[in-house]
């Protein structure tokens, strides 16, 4: 079952490694680098060090 949260914007975010503060981007589209855990996993993983990622933080912020 899908977890999902609300950031401060009322913008709602999947909560999974995509979405994650630790993700490290790697070459491979189907691999992502934790940098709390120093491991490859999913792009689709969920663990309970998860955080919002800055960008996903900022996301519906209206700017003028």
């Amino acid at each position: 079952m899908a977890r999902y949260t609300e950031n401060k914007h009322g913008i709602r975010v999947r909560c999974w490694c995509a979405s994650c503060l630790y993700k490290e981007l790697t070459r491979a589209v189907t691999v992502r680098r934790c940098s709390k855990h120093h491991k490859d996993v999913k792009p689709t993983g969920y663990c309970k060090h998860w955080q919002m990622s800055h960008q996903l933080e900022q996301a519906g912020l209206v700017t003028e």
